[in-house]
């Protein structure tokens, strides 16, 4: 008996073992191998000489803050940075968007379950096929909301002339509609779980759509919520394939440039110097960054109700 439970034992740790042992090593080689790499290459500079890489201490950090003498490379420094915060003007309209859809799901409005794959389908076609298909959209040949719009303005729009501001409209647009899908899933999830008890003690006290939304809905939803506001935070450093699949070129001065199109830029480069300056660019960006992150966190705390049900 004891010989066939402590079996069972093992086999159950063999089972877990099993399980874990996968997303364990994707742990160990994509996040801590490759930040312990990021860190050192961050201080290091590479030697054609000897053919690898050599510590040269914060010359990287140096260079960063005191190569930038040239008017004309400060400003696309610049631009390239400011551009990040795109980012943060796209997220809040899409906030409302997402908890009204979200909420209109929970109350289970015609033709929810079409509505719920339409949103999901930006998600799941590849970007590189949803972004074609957007640029094509406003096509200076054949674009149809291109001569839309032209129609509406009373001159001819051309979206891809990256020296002017129209194709910010067409990202923010494309943004907009490709963020939905996986936002809706997952606030519309954490509604699901609301009790039917409460929905019912709403009705009973009179509350229309609006009143269950703001008074029982979005209180009960805000754990949820609030993960989705603190990535919004981090939002600009990630922010840049839909900018780089959508704009032909960064434009005068990087007028479209943006962090994640220089990190790839940099990391297609043959030039292995600009490794090392992309990973130091990473790790000022990711000092940056923490302690808003931080503060974000610490906040949504303390307006965020702890509910449990």
């Amino acid at each position: 008996m004891a010989s066939n439970q402590a079996k069972r034992k093992w086999r159950e740790r063999g089972f877990v073992a099993a399980q874990m042992i996968l997303p364990l090593i994707s742990f160990c080689v994509f996040f801590i191998y490759q930040t312990i790499e990021m860190l050192l290459l961050a201080f290091q500079r590479y030697d054609v000489t000897l053919g690898k890489y050599v510590l040269n201490g914060l010359d990287n950090f140096t260079y960063i803050f005191t190569s930038y003498s040239d008017p004309l490379r400060k400003t696309a420094t610049w631009n390239t940075f400011f551009n990040m915060f795109h980012a943060w003007v796209i997220n809040p309209i899409l906030v409302p968007i997402i908890i009204i859809v979200s909420y209109s799901f929970f109350k289970k409005i015609k033709c929810e379950k079409f509505f719920r794959v339409a949103y999901m389908m930006p998600g799941i076609v590849s970007a590189i096929v949803t972004t074609m298909c957007w640029k094509h959209l406003f096509s200076y040949d054949f674009g149809p909301l291109k001569t839309l719009f032209s129609k509406i303005a009373g001159k001819d729009i051309i979206f891809q002339d990256t020296s002017q501001n129209y194709l910010w409209w067409v990202v923010y647009a494309y943004c907009i509609w490709a963020g939905l899908g996986s936002h809706i899933i997952m606030i519309s999830g954490a509604m699901l779980r609301i009790p039917e008890e409460l929905q019912d003690a709403g009705q009973i006290d009179g509350l229309g759509f609006w009143g269950e939304l703001t008074k029982i809905v979005l209180p009960l939803s805000m754990g949820t919520i609030s993960m989705y506001l603190i990535a919004i935070i981090s939002s600009p450093l990630a922010f840049g394939t839909q900018v780089m699949f959508l704009v032909p070129n960064a434009g005068p001065d990087n007028k479209y440039y943006t962090f994640a199109w220089m990190m790839f830029d940099s990391m297609k480069s043959a030039d292995p110097n600009n490794l090392t300056m992309a990973a130091a660019w990473g790790l000022l960006y990711t000092v940056l960054w923490f302690p808003l992150m931080w503060l974000g966190r610490k906040g949504l705390e303390k307006i965020t109700p702890d509910v449990d049900f």
